[in-house]
């Protein structure tokens, strides 16, 4: 049987991670491994972690390297041991037998990579998608040695989108499994302006504006996917016209972060930016 290693990046939500480590250990069919990549929380990461009776692999970054550094990391360490890999946030909830289900598919894995969905999908086979998000996704050692790690240099939003990306670049497709119940927990994380009938729920916090911006104009530009390029510069310019009308003042951080997000991702300008940190 294929041994599966879970790959965990957290940051400073002890809480949501020890519920998630639980839950993991109450999988109807058990993971090989459950590694936890700590991005240098200040919190008790390591303790939560370290008290659940050798439930998980602890490792701690030297500093924050982001989502992308942390789970570049994860993978690398997960293909040591094991032959699937299991990506999964530290905000999500798994059913019990998420696992399992997930597992019933895995003949696909061998054509890319499969997904757990929030609900239940439509019928009663897996369904093709183009792109991923980490939550959730399933993808074997063969396909990383093959396509190799994920860009660490994006530090935090699209690394995720790349990889997808890459995969189908290379002739791999990605399905959704159905029954594979994995779902976000963390409320949101941005807000919701009207301004004049026009309306947008746009990042809070400059720093997610600004990778956000930053990654997905990198990428696309990449992948010479100039229609989704075309929709990040009309995404970014609602953003300022937003953020200008509703105090410019008040939001002039987040106004910068946009240019300056836009302007590093067509220059290539990658890895973490010291003006941009969580």
């Amino acid at each position: 049987m294929a041994k599966v290693g879970v790959v965990i990046v957290t940051y400073n939500n002890a809480d949501m991670l020890r519920s998630l480590l639980v839950e993991l250990a109450n999988q109807t069919l058990k993971p090989n491994e459950i590694i936890v990549i700590d991005n240098a929380s200040d919190d008790n990461t390591k303790e939560i972690v370290n008290g659940m009776s050798g439930l998980a692999r602890y490792a701690r970054l030297e500093s924050n390297m982001g989502s992308a550094g942390g789970y570049c990391e994860g993978v690398k360490v997960a293909c040591e041991n094991n032959d699937l890999i299991w990506l999964l946030d530290d905000d999500v909830s798994v059913k019990a037998d998420a696992l399992e289900m997930l597992l019933k598919w895995q003949d696909y894995i061998r054509l890319g990579a499969i997904r757990s969905c929030a609900g239940q999908l439509p019928g009663s086979l897996p369904i093709r998608t183009k792109g991923f998000a980490w939550r959730g996704t399933m993808i074997s050692r063969e396909l990383i040695n093959d396509i190799g790690l994920p860009r660490q240099e994006y530090f935090l939003y699209a690394e995720d989108v790349e990889y997808s990306m890459r995969m189908n670049k290379h002739g791999y497709v990605i399905f959704w499994a159905p029954k594979s119940i994995v779902i976000e927990r963390r409320s949101t994380d941005k807000i919701k302006f009207s301004v004049g009938g026009i309306k947008g729920i746009i990042y809070e916090d400059a720093f997610r504006i600004y990778y956000a911006h930053r990654n997905q104009v990198n990428v696309y530009l990449e992948y010479r996917d100039y229609y989704n390029l075309a929709m990040v510069f009309a995404y970014a310019m609602k953003a300022i016209l937003l953020f200008g009308f509703c105090g410019r003042s008040k939001y002039k951080g987040q106004i910068r972060a946009v240019f300056r997000g836009i302007w590093d991702g067509l220059r290539g300008n990658l890895g973490r930016n010291n003006d941009f940190l969580p």
